[in-house]
């Protein structure tokens, strides 16, 4: 139930703090971004993605994706998928399936899955590499009142990954990757670009537990938003 439907889905909203990166000032922009992420009160992050079979292709597929978090509690979306997860608990909603899975987080400590969360720091995965492999390489493609393009190449499974940001504002605009042909993905082309990014905003209202579901008699009752689904639950 806790699935990822694409491997972008990891990195759609989380995607900071690329600390490997060898190009001191690409490293340090996004530090500066996650430093800002990290130390606001909420962060809302919302995204438009789009996935060719070819850069230059044809849209094979469109979606959005989004976070609403604020201390220890979260919210994402990506595509038919949410998942709300605070201190107690983590539910997944497969709006496809019409399924719902709740996890007492005290009791289930081994079934979390590591990415549930969508953690903030997802997109140094892109740049691990082994011994045998070769340092990403990092060029600064322009700067422009603030606007800070990069392109790095040499990283394991993808021919190029460009990341545009705003170092004024300290948020992301865009991000591109283009997978090499040996890859699982064989090639193909993600744009992700961002329509919103904001910290410290009054978002604890809509991350409320009772939006989602309450807990009643050591059962879960869902929210009447979803009373059409299903409900799996381990507390």
């Amino acid at each position: 139930m806790f699935r990822n439907r694409n491997k972008i889905g990891v990195l759609l909203v989380g995607l900071l703090m690329v600390s490997t990166v060898s190009a001191q000032n690409l490293s340090d922009d996004l530090k500066a971004i996650g430093q800002s992420i990290d130390s606001a009160k909420s962060v809302v992050i919302s995204s438009k993605i789009k996935v060719y079979a070819r850069k230059g292709g044809e849209v094979m597929y469109a979606t959005e994706a989004s976070l609403k978090r604020s201390g220890e509690i979260s919210h994402t979306i990506i595509d038919a998928m949410e998942y709300y997860d605070n201190a107690s608990y983590l539910m997944s909603i497969d709006h496809e399936d019409k399924e719902v899975t709740v996890i007492s987080k005290e009791k289930n400590k081994k079934k979390i899955p590591n990415n549930a969360a969508f953690d903030l720091k997802s997109l140094e995965k892109l740049f691990e590499t082994d011994e045998s492999s070769q340092k990403p390489v990092v060029k600064q493609l322009s700067s422009v009142n603030g606007i800070v393009t990069y392109s790095v190449s040499k990283i394991t499974g993808l021919k190029e990954l460009k990341i545009v940001l705003n170092t004024n504002d300290r948020t992301l605009v865009s991000l591109s990757y283009e997978y090499s042909e040996n890859s699982e993905y064989k090639g193909q082309y993600i744009e992700v670009s961002y329509t919103k990014f904001e910290l410290n905003t009054d978002v604890l209202g809509s991350l409320k537990q009772s939006n989602f579901f309450t807990i009643s008699n050591s059962k879960v009752v869902l929210n009447s938003k979803y009373k059409s689904y299903t409900i799996q639950s381990e507390l």
